[in-house]
C-alpha cells in the first residue's frame, strides 16, 4: 500500500536503508535507488521493479590521449643529438705525452677549456677494471691485461694489471711519486705494472700524518694476496692541499677577491 499524507521536512542528512536515531540498519546491499518526488501506485511499483534503472548499462568511456611525438622518431632530430654529442676526436689525445720530476711536459696537453683528454691503451686486449680514485690532484686507477684465453681468476702471475697515473686537467703523467721511473729518477712513468690473479679491487684512498708529514696514497689488498699494495701520490707538510674547499666568510672572500685593504 502507498504511504499517504505529507513527507515530514527535516534539515536532517537523507538516509537510505539506515537509521541513525534507532541504530537500526538494512542488513545486505542496496542497489538501483529510485527517488521520486510523488507517491507510487502499487502497479508503478510492480512495474518499478521490473525495469532496470538504466535501460542501457552504463558503460565508464574516455578519450586516449594523442601519442606524443618521440624525440627521435625524426630523423633529423637523432642526427642533431647525434652531432651535438662529444667523440674521440673532441678530446685531447696524451697517450705519448711525458713528464719529468722538474715539471716539464712533452706532448699533448688539455686545458680546463678542451672538452676533456682520452689515453689509448698499447693493446684491445687491456681494459680498464677500476674507478679512478682523485686524491692530491692525481688520478689513479687499474686496468687488466689477461693472459689469452684466461677467464676469471687465473694462476698466480699469470694476468697483468697496470696502475696508470694522471692529472684530472691535462691527462699528463706528472703527479704521483710512485710513479717516478726508477731507472730515471727524473722522470715519470705513465704506468705501473704488477701481476696478478683476477682483475684488481678498487684502490682506496689513504691518508697518513706522522712525524709532522701527511702523505697522500692509495691501498689495495689482492686476491690471495697477504701484503697491501700502496701507491703514494705524495708527502710533505703542506696541508692546504688537502682542502678541496674552504669555507668563507663574507669579509674574508673580501680580502681575498675584491678589497685587500680590508684584510686583517
Amino acid at each position: 500500500m502507498p504511504a499517504g499524507g505529507s513527507i515530514e521536512v527535516s534539515s536532517g542528512a537523507l538516509k537510505i536503508g539506515g537509521n541513525s536515531i534507532w541504530g537500526e540498519y538494512f542488513s545486505g546491499l542496496i542497489d538501483e535507488v529510485r527517488v521520486y518526488n510523488n507517491a507510487l501506485t502499487a502497479a508503478q511499483v510492480q512495474a518499478d521493479m521490473n525495469t532496470p534503472v538504466y535501460a542501457t548499462p552504463l558503460r565508464v568511456t574516455g578519450t586516449t590521449p594523442a601519442a606524443r611525438a618521440r624525440r627521435m622518431n625524426v630523423p633529423a632530430d637523432a642526427s642533431a643529438y647525434d652531432s651535438g654529442r662529444l667523440s674521440q676526436a673532441d678530446l685531447i689525445d696524451v697517450t705519448s705525452t711525458t713528464a719529468t720530476v722538474a715539471g716539464a711536459v712533452t706532448g699533448n696537453q688539455a686545458t680546463a677549456f678542451n672538452a676533456g683528454w682520452i689515453l689509448k691503451y698499447p693493446t684491445i686486449d687491456e681494459k680498464t677494471v677500476t674507478s679512478s680514485t682523485l686524491l692530491g690532484g692525481c688520478l689513479i686507477w687499474s686496468s687488466l691485461i689477461p693472459t689469452a684465453g684466461t677467464v676469471g681468476c687465473a694462476s698466480a702471475g699469470s694476468s697483468i694489471a697496470p696502475f696508470y697515473q694522471a692529472s684530472p686537467v691535462t691527462g699528463a703523467p706528472n703527479c704521483a711519486t710512485s710513479f717516478i721511473d726508477p731507472n730515471n729518477t727524473t722522470a715519470y712513468l705513465r704506468s705501473v705494472q704488477r701481476s696478478v690473479i683476477s682483475p684488481p679491487p678498487e684502490p682506496s684512498p689513504a691518508v697518513a700524518v706522522s712525524g709532522g708529514m701527511i702523505k697522500l696514497s692509495t691501498l689495495e689488498i689482492q686476491p690471495g694476496g697477504t701484503q697491501v699494495t700502496q701507491m703514494t701520490v705524495s708527502s710533505g707538510n703542506e696541508v692546504t692541499k688537502m682542502m678541496y674547499s674552504l669555507p668563507l666568510t663574507a669579509e674574508q672572500h673580501t680580502c681575498r677577491h675584491a678589497d685587500a685593504t680590508k684584510c686583517r
